[in-house]
């Protein structure tokens, strides 16, 4: 008794560690990126930084030194491509010896506009491409300017594209679960998926809402429970190859453009679908003697229960056809509610974003969800954050509080929909408690 006792705690102790960590983790993230970032809108001269409200341009316009005299003017409004390398100067394909700016920045500061003029703002280097290194005026808008932009209509448009997106991925885990002979209601699978929503998005700690999902229908169906648990890794694992999927197929047409975020979708598709292949591969499993191995690990009834329960979806073609399918609308409702928030905050073209933009968003959406699947903080904060950062900045976007403030828009919005599994769960609440203690047993590292 004693040494269970003991046992229960050492694995007790590991969890909470790990707990910590990875709260330590993703807030640290979250600390450094909201650092980088600012509600007022900035302009950056050699001497100062400037905050305030309303950034705007007057007459403001570059134009390019050359031997032959002043080539232009190129209007700042329409984000012309400047580039250096040593004492060689571009704008867009011509060369020259300097930059030349002219015009105004003006600036509401405390109720008064102050004008700063163009020669004076300071110059940030970005990306580079064959040595030529991005030049850009330090002029930023802040969250305050950047949220005021987004319409009620959009913002709802955006809503009803998530609740799309959510409602095709209850209706796959639904096929799933029927392809195991558990025979549930879509209502229940609803209320399970946004019961798995609602511990995701704001309850920290290893107890993710996948788990309590998987543990609430087993709970339901009796006898069924690795049945049921297979269902929950398997529609996770369907969603994260179709989404990396859809990337895949845009990237091939696009590589010169897109070449880093193509790596990034290669490995993590090609990985996947290779563990999936050797995983069901009946040569493979005989050779390494996987039955064998299972029969010899703890727990090895349920482990050989789960198993063939994972092998069953070998026989189910029409059912995974058809969860391939729905999986690709669900997270085109994703891309969709991503478009219409970042169009409406100004995530486009005007702000430095590569065309054509939907095309951009098709690419860059999916890696992004792919990288903020890694859990941190609850709902994928500070992983997703630093995710659309990086990866919508090799896309054009500079501007750290555009990209971010996509990502936390989007999240938020997530999140209120994840708030109709707390009214779920308040309405089951001695059932919630009895899967959590539960799920806590099963997500805790071994002695």
């Amino acid at each position: 008794m004693t040494e269970a006792r003991s046992t229960g705690a050492m694995s007790s102790g590991r969890r909470h560690l790990l707990t910590v960590v990875k709260l330590l983790l993703g807030g640290g993230i979250l600390w450094f990126i909201a650092g980088q970032m600012s509600i007022d809108d900035e302009v950056r001269t050699a001497d100062e930084v400037v905050r305030g409200r309303e950034v705007t341009f007057e007459r403001g316009q570059v134009w390019l030194k050359t031997d032959d005299g002043d080539r232009g003017p190129w209007d700042i409004a329409d984000s012309p491509v400047l580039r250096r390398k040593g004492d060689r100067y571009r704008v867009d394909e011509e060369e020259g010896t300097g930059f030349v700016f002219k015009g105004f920045v003006s600036v509401v500061v405390d109720g008064h506009t102050q004008r700063i003029s163009l020669d004076r703002v300071a110059l940030t280097e970005e990306g580079t491409e064959d040595g030529w290194v991005e030049q850009t005026l330090d002029v930023r808008e802040g969250l305050a300017t950047i949220y005021a932009r987004i319409t009620v209509a959009q913002y709802l448009l955006a809503m009803a594209c998530i609740l799309g997106m959510y409602l095709c991925g209850i209706k796959r885990w639904q096929v799933l679960l029927r392809a195991q002979g558990i025979d549930v209601t879509f209502f229940e699978s609803t209320r399970f998926t946004f019961i798995g929503f609602f511990f995701n998005n704001v309850v920290p700690g290893m107890t993710g809402g996948d788990v309590v999902k998987a543990v609430m229908i087993a709970r339901a169906h009796k006898g069924r429970g690795p049945d049921a648990v297979s269902t929950v890794i398997v529609d996770r694992v369907v969603g994260l190859v179709v989404l990396a999927a859809i990337a895949a197929v845009v990237l091939v047409f696009t590589l010169d453009t897109y070449g880093t975020i193509a790596l990034w979708v290669f490995l993590s598709l090609g990985c996947a679908t290779a563990l999936i292949c050797l995983f069901l591969s009946r040569r493979v499993r005989k050779w390494l003697r996987i039955d064998r191995l299972l029969k010899r690990l703890p727990g090895s009834d349920a482990l050989q229960r789960l198993d063939q329960a994972f092998l069953l979806y070998r026989s189910k073609g029409k059912e995974m056809a058809f969860c391939v399918a729905i999986s690709l609308l669900s997270h085109m409702f994703n891309i969709a509610s991503v478009l219409v928030l970042g169009l409406g905050l100004g995530v486009d073209a005007a702000h430095g974003l590569s065309e054509p933009v939907l095309l951009t968003y098709v690419v860059v959406i999916p890696i992004i969800m792919i990288v903020a699947a890694v859990p941190a903080l609850p709902g994928g904060w500070g992983i997703g954050e630093a995710a659309f950062g990086y990866f919508f900045r090799t896309v054009g976007i500079h501007n750290l509080s555009l990209s971010v403030g996509l990502s936390v828009l989007h999240r938020f919005s997530m999140l209120l929909w994840s708030l109709l599994g707390g009214v779920f769960l308040f309405l089951s609440r001695r059932e919630a408690r009895e899967a959590m203690r539960e799920a806590q047993t099963m997500d805790s590292p071994g002695p």
